[in-house]
């Protein structure tokens, strides 16, 4: 079966939905954010009783937490988002893709048909299964990562439309960084020294792991938070390599650079979704 055809049968039931944080909707703000800080992971399902009345996500916490000056002892209620998308669990993979693209969402809260919340279904479980129906297409391959490799060695990331880099400096305030992920919808900025060459990446999740509600101090310079000397990817290695890493380290994106180390672009799991499903669904 083709992927394209595999994503229109499989159901999202069987999947992993725990990768979310359980909290109510009077726990506070601060409790919140170090709850998914101590779990390392990027979305809160705020729930009343047994259904789901709000998310929280790392996109709230750069937007409404980094730099506030607030009280963070409030209700996370008075935060969450309370304009949900939500599935129920005959979902079909495709549908699923569809719903988080046409969205721009990571996150849908799965609800039974009584309204019972049944789980969060992440971004990152959707395109690792995604990667795992790429398996199906080749029985003779001893593993799954054989099998995406061999499906996927051809095609680098020079055949996928980029945005190009945003780049800073290390000694560049907090400040400069969190604004461009605000304001740009990135997910990435990149951290260059003075020859050019990657040092550092700020991300989303850097953020809300170094940050949190504690640091109100965004002047503070960028390296001094930043992810040191991140895994890299050429820009011209595979996509399956990407895929491989991005799994391997259990995170959203990857930075790319060309052959003499200096920022190229970002790859990330939506970006590798997006061209996946766009060329496999060409074949269906």
């Amino acid at each position: 079966m083709k992927i394209a055809e595999a994503l229109k049968v499989t159901t999202i039931d069987g999947l992993d939905l725990t990768r979310y944080v359980g909290v109510e909707p009077h726990t506070t703000v601060a409790d919140t954010v170090n709850a998914m800080r101590a779990a390392e992971l990027s979305c809160a399902c705020v729930l009343e009783g047994d259904h789901v009345v709000g998310l929280f996500t790392q996109r709230d916490i750069l937007q409404r937490i980094i730099g506030r000056d607030r009280e963070w002892g409030g209700p996370i209620s008075n935060e969450m988002t309370t304009s949900l998308k939500t599935a129920g669990p005959d979902l079909t993979l495709k549908d699923a893709l569809d719903i988080m693209t046409t969205w721009w969402v990571r996150n849908l809260p799965i609800v039974a048909d009584d309204g019972t919340f049944m789980g969060n279904l992440s971004f990152s479980i959707v395109v690792e299964t995604m990667t795992a129906l790429l398996a199906q297409r080749f029985e003779n391959e001893a593993t799954e990562e054989d099998v995406v490799r061999e499906g996927l060695e051809f095609i680098d990331f020079t055949g996928i439309n980029l945005r190009p880099p945003v780049i800073v400096s290390a000694d560049d305030p907090v400040e400069i960084g969190v604004n461009y992920l605000r304001n740009r919808g990135l997910e990435q900025v990149m951290v260059a020294d003075e020859r050019g060459h990657l040092i550092g990446t700020l991300t989303e999740f850097a953020l809300q792991q170094r940050l949190g509600c504690e640091v109100l101090d965004l002047t503070i310079p960028i390296r001094d938070i930043m992810v040191d000397h991140p895994h890299t990817i050429s820009v011209r290695s595979p996509i399956g390599d990407a895929i491989k890493l991005l799994r391997a380290d259990q995170i959203s994106n990857v930075a790319l650079v060309g052959e003499t180390g200096r920022p190229a672009g970002v790859a990330s799991f939506r970006q590798i979704a997006d061209y996946v499903e766009s060329t496999l669904e060409a074949e269906a």
